[in-house]
């Protein structure tokens, strides 16, 4: 694992910073920064700084690089606001090869072979111990990542930090251009989103349901795996009993749950599932188990990728609606995970949550939900009995 030390006797500048600033950050919030931070963002390769997320929510920040372009050794750093960082889950960033830098020659295919790759490379700079830590992909591969050549953007999902890497604790992220042709290898960013898990202790609650016999969420509380497991072992493309969201797409091989219609859950005729929500309850996370990957008959038995986006949203028995996620993309198998932005919303008899998909179906192999049930909760929901909608505003 790549680590880092810094140098202690840094000496930083405000003004230096200004001049890359991407966002809203008074001075005193600069001069407050570690020194670690300052060391990182401080170098002529540095080219932005971005400090202000476009979507917040309990367990999401998502940063829109405005498709700066970086050439070879160039850098961009991002610092998540104090206080809102957590257990890096994971991070998803968007970038491309674009157009102006393929340098096609005659007869030659973005598709082929690019003898100027364009590349980024993630690292996380971890405020439990002031290191620098690079992603490890599970499977071994290298976790470096190839940016396509291509007209729309292409998301990378650098996952499960948590088990190969440890926890994390992210202070500030950079993004390093990683090619060699100081002309061509040219990666162009887009969007970053860091996914943190949730805080759990034994007053946290979770309610899960298994659809794919065999599919496990990771242990947060304990010893337990750090890993997920799925109902298809890591055979993609196989989802047995899973919920077909979206409907089927009719080349399925396995047995899906077509029908719930129970006191908890029901599949509505759009195939999106309902699951209802326990009242009284601080929502901490929701996450899904689940696939988009295909058997094509017709490509000669071959695996066929999908291309679902998934969608999950709070709907509140007054009518009122947060997301969780939005359009996500859906890998092969794994899990997502999202938050509300009003982390403090207390759950009200009527709500629910609904889990839908488009662009393709998606094959849910489960979901988990955790909840703050911790006693001053308790107390703060007795307080609300007997209230009406507009006086309950004071406690949420």
């Amino acid at each position: 694992m790549y680590e880092e030390e810094v140098d202690p006797k840094y000496v930083h500048s405000i003004d230096d910073l200004r001049g890359k600033l991407h966002g809203e950050m008074t001075d005193d919030e600069m001069d407050g920064l570690p020194e670690e931070v300052w060391q990182a963002i401080d170098k002529p390769e540095v080219v932005a700084v971005f400090v202000s997320p476009g979507r917040m929510t309990s367990r999401e920040l998502n940063y829109n690089l405005e498709r700066i372009d970086l050439r070879p050794g160039q850098k961009i750093i991002i610092i998540p606001p104090k206080g809102r960082s957590g257990i890096l889950k994971d991070i998803i960033l968007g970038h491309r090869k674009r157009e102006e830098f393929w340098n096609l020659k005659a007869g030659e295919t973005r598709k082929g072979y690019d003898n100027a790759g364009a590349y980024s490379e993630v690292r996380v700079l971890n405020g439990k111990d002031n290191q620098w830590k690079g992603w490890r992909d599970p499977k071994g591969y290298d976790p470096v990542k190839y940016a396509e050549r291509r007209s729309d953007i292409e998301y990378e999902v650098l996952h499960d930090w948590l088990q190969t890497v440890g926890e994390v604790d992210p202070i500030a992220i950079e993004i390093t251009s990683a090619g060699k042709d100081p002309d061509w290898s040219v990666v162009t960013e887009h969007s970053l989103d860091i996914i943190t898990h949730p805080e759990v202790d034994e007053n946290t609650q979770v309610d899960e349901h298994i659809y794919s016999v065999g599919t496990e969420f990771i242990d947060l509380k304990g010893d337990g795996p750090k890993l997920p497991k799925y109902g298809g072992g890591k055979h993609q493309g196989a989802y047995p009993n899973a919920v077909p969201l979206g409907g089927k797409n009719g080349r399925e091989h396995f047995e899906m749950t077509e029908n719930i219609d129970t006191d908890g859950e029901y599949i509505d005729g759009a195939g999106q599932l309902h699951i209802r929500l326990k009242p009284g309850k601080k929502i901490l996370s929701l996450e899904v188990a689940i696939g988009d990957t295909w058997f094509n008959y017709k490509g000669h038995g071959k695996l066929q990728l999908g291309w679902a986006k998934f969608n999950a949203d709070l709907v509140k028995e007054d009518g009122g609606r947060e997301r969780f996620m939005n359009t996500v993309n859906v890998p092969p198998q794994g899990v997502l995970s999202g938050g509300i932005e009003n982390e403090d919303y207390i759950t009200q008899e009527g709500d629910e949550i609904i889990l839908s998909s488009s662009s393709g179906t998606s094959y849910l192999m489960g979901w988990r939900i955790m909840y703050d049930n911790s006693p001053s909760l308790e107390s703060d929901i007795s307080e609300t009995r007997g209230h009406t909608s507009e006086q309950l505003t004071q406690y949420l």
